[in-house]
C-alpha cells in the first residue's frame, strides 16, 4: 500500500484527493492555507473526511515542510505529489533530503526564478525574452530604457500576476513604482513574491499555455491553451481556450520548444506549466512553472477531453512513469474569470437565474464570494469574483458565448468586467 501525501494550499486538492483515492487506501492532506479554499460543500466534507489532514502554518512553506518531516518520521512516505505555487521549492527540497520520487529541486529553484531560467535558457541558445534584473525601484526608468519600452515588470519570483506591470513610457514606470511599494507594505503573500525585480521585453503575439509531461526522460505536449488577457492591462489574466485551435505545425513547435525549456531547466519529472508568446520570431519564453496548471485549466481540460489530468499526474509521481493521455479533446472548452474594473459589493440580492437558460453541461460557473461583500478594481489573479467554463464544438462560437455570458454578468453584478481579447 502507498503512503501518499497531497501537499496542498489550494481548493484543486479536492480533485486531486479524490484521484489519489484511487491509488492507494492511506491519503495524507498536508495542507498549509486558507482552510476557506476548500469550497464549502457536502461532497468535498465526505471526500476530505476519508483521509487524515495535518496543519502546517497559514502561507508558511517553512512550517509545512516541518509538518512533513514530522510525518515522514512518524511512517516513511512512499509518494508526495502537490501543485501548490506557493510551496513547490520546499516541498522539492524536503524531498530531495527524503530520497522520495519528485521533481529535481534544482530543477525548480531555477524555474521559479524568472530571471536565472531565461539567463540558462539563452545560454542553450533557446528564445527567452529580452530581461534585466534590478533590485531596486529607483532605478527603474533607466533599466526600462535599457531594455526598451514597451516592458514588463514583474517580480523575480512571484505567482498569480502580483505585482505585474506593463511599462509603455517613464510615466507607467513611476505609476508602477507607487503602486508597487504601496502593495509591498500589505501584501499577504510576502512569503512567494520576492523583493526584487525583473524587467522584460514585451513580446507581442498569441499568448499559448503549453502544459507538457515529463518521466523517464520522455517529454510529452498534451494539450496547448491559448490564453486571453484583458483588453485594458494585459498583465491580468482573463481566461483561456483548450485546446487552442492551431493547426499541427504549430503544435509539433511547441513539443520542441517545451523539451528544450525542460531539459534546459533540468526538470526531470512532473506536469509542468509553459507559458509562451508566439512572436513573429518564433516562440519565447514567458515562465515555466514547475507544477501543474493551475486555476480554470484542470477543470477545463477534465471536461473537453474526458479525463482527469490529476490523475495523470499520480501516475507520473507513484510511479515515475509517463502515462497515455487522451489523443483528442472531446469538445472545446473556454474560461472567463470575472475582473472588475471598479469597486463595488457584491449584491445581497444577486441574481443568476438566467443561468438556467444555458445547458447546464455547455456552462458552468463558480462565485469566489457571498453576496454582500465588498470588493476593489482586480489587479491581480487573485482578486477574481468568479469564473465561469463555457464547452462546445466551435472554439469561435464558444468565444462569442463567453462574452454574451460576461456581459450579462456585468449587468448583474452592477460593474463592468474585463472584456479578454478577441479570438483570432
Amino acid at each position: 500500500m502507498i503512503n501518499l501525501v497531497v501537499v496542498e494550499s489550494v481548493f484543486t486538492s479536492i480533485e486531486i484527493i479524490q484521484a489519489a483515492r484511487k491509488f492507494s487506501e492511506h491519503v495524507t492532506l498536508a495542507r498549509g492555507i486558507d482552510k476557506s479554499l476548500f469550497r464549502s460543500q457536502s461532497l468535498n466534507a465526505q471526500i476530505l473526511s476519508e483521509i487524515d489532514i495535518v496543519e502546517g502554518g497559514h502561507r508558511d512553506p517553512q512550517g509545512l515542510v516541518a509538518t512533513l518531516e514530522s510525518l515522514a518520521a512518524s511512517s516513511p512516505i512512499d509518494a508526495v505529489v502537490s501543485v501548490s505555487e506557493i510551496c513547490i521549492e520546499e516541498v522539492s527540497a524536503f524531498c530531495a533530503r527524503q530520497g522520495i520520487r519528485f521533481t529535481d529541486a534544482a530543477g525548480v529553484r531555477l524555474a521559479k526564478d524568472k530571471f536565472a531560467s531565461k539567463v540558462r535558457l539563452r545560454e542553450l541558445g533557446l528564445f527567452a525574452s529580452q530581461h534585466e534584473a534590478i533590485t531596486s525601484l529607483e532605478d527603474l526608468e533607466n533599466a526600462a530604457e535599457r531594455v526598451g519600452f514597451p516592458c514588463v515588470l514583474k517580480p523575480r519570483k512571484g505567482a498569480a500576476s502580483i505585482g505585474v506591470a506593463i511599462l509603455r513610457n517613464a510615466t507607467d514606470c513611476s505609476a508602477a513604482r507607487s503602486r508597487t511599494l504601496t502593495e509591498s507594505m500589505t501584501l499577504e503573500q510576502s512569503t512567494f513574491i520576492s523583493s526584487d525585480w525583473v524587467l522584460e521585453e514585451y513580446l507581442q503575439g498569441p499568448m499559448l499555455s503549453i502544459e507538457a509531461a515529463h518521466a523517464a526522460g520522455k517529454t510529452k505536449v498534451f494539450t496547448v491553451g491559448q490564453r486571453s488577457r484583458a483588453c485594458h492591462d494585459e498583465s491580468i489574466e482573463i481566461g483561456t481556450l483548450l485546446p487552442a485551435p492551431i493547426p499541427d505545425a504549430v503544435v509539433h513547435e511547441c513539443q520542441v520548444f517545451a523539451e528544450g525549456v525542460i531539459s534546459g531547466l533540468g526538470l526531470n519529472l512532473g506536469i509542468f506549466h509553459i507559458e509562451a508568446v508566439r512572436t513573429q520570431e518564433g516562440l519565447k519564453l514567458i515562465e515555466c512553472n514547475p507544477r501543474l496548471m493551475g486555476g480554470s485549466l484542470p477543470h477545463l481540460y477534465d471536461l473537453a477531453y474526458g479525463e482527469s489530468i490529476h490523475t495523470r499526474l499520480l501516475e507520473i509521481m507513484c510511479y515515475g512513469r509517463l502515462p497515455q493521455f487522451a489523443p483528442l479533446p472531446q469538445r472545446f472548452g473556454a474560461s472567463c474569470f470575472l475582473a472588475a474594473l471598479t469597486p463595488g459589493t457584491v449584491p445581497h440580492d444577486l441574481n443568476l437565474s438566467w443561468l438556467s437558460e444555458y445547458d447546464s453541461g455547455a456552462v458552468k460557473y463558480h462565485g469566489f464570494v457571498p453576496p454582500g461583500t465588498p470588493f476593489e478594481a482586480t489587479r491581480s489573479n487573485l482578486g477574481y469574483l468568479g469564473r465561469f467554463l463555457v464547452f462546445g464544438p466551435d472554439p469561435l462560437k464558444l468565444d462569442h458565448l463567453r462574452r454574451e455570458i460576461l456581459d450579462r454578468f456585468s449587468e448583474s453584478f452592477g460593474v463592468p468586467f474585463a472584456r479578454p481579447e478577441v479570438l483570432e
